[in-house]
């Protein structure tokens, strides 16, 4: 088994039988999961939207991290997530379809357990949404011809876009300044987040 905490301030405290921290601090070098400066200017997301934010970086940073080669098969490994959340209670009550879905999809056993977030939310003033919302955008063919078809049809988007390597982070600024070139600031902008394996924990 191995545990996964995820702290949202380095004064929470560790679990002992924890494996591996994954930190969302503001101070974005000592984060495992890092925004860029301006991945949430403007917005203003509910809490529990935060949270899922939170929970599909540490789900990614776990799955990342988890190593197949010390179990007793090679293969199947069994991963337990603890994610400070806003609402206990809601999450709780997602927690059986979560954990049967991390289940299904990963093919070896997943739980999330539910603890209070006692880091302050930082609130920003809402802008107006985009014609379309987000558009995810990998850097890959079909994210770019998904956005192109969108843009030639008239509409405003957000690219959203994640990296983990210098190619990928290279390759979505190049892609995102020929879309600005030639639809213009005002129609094309982008947001991007890093997310990387943490250090192991030192408790």
């Amino acid at each position: 088994m191995t545990r996964f905490q995820v702290r949202t301030g380095p004064e929470q405290t560790v679990d002992p039988a924890t494996d591996f921290l994954l930190d969302t601090f503001e101070d974005r070098q000592a984060s495992t999961i890092q925004y860029e400066p301006d991945f949430l200017k403007g917005l203003d997301p509910t809490p529990v939207a935060r949270d899922l934010l939170r929970l599909g970086g540490a789900v990614y940073c776990a799955d990342k991290l988890a190593r197949r080669d010390v179990t007793t098969d090679f293969w199947t490994r069994d991963i337990r997530l603890q994610v400070p959340v806003s609402d206990i209670a809601t999450w709780d009550a997602a927690a059986e379809l979560l954990d049967g879905a991390l289940t299904f999809l990963a093919g070896e056993p997943w739980a999330v357990e539910f603890v209070e977030d006692t880091a302050e939310a930082q609130l920003a003033e809402p802008t107006p949404p985009p014609d379309e919302g987000a558009c995810l955008f990998s850097g890959g063919l079909d994210s770019l011809a998904g956005a192109i078809d969108l843009l030639e049809a008239g509409k405003r988007l957000v690219l959203v876009g994640h990296h983990d390597s210098a190619l990928t982070d290279n390759r979505q600024v190049a892609l995102h300044r020929h879309l600005l070139a030639h639809y213009g600031p005002d129609r094309v902008s982008l947001r991007r987040l890093l997310l990387g394996p943490a250090a192991p924990s030192t408790a």
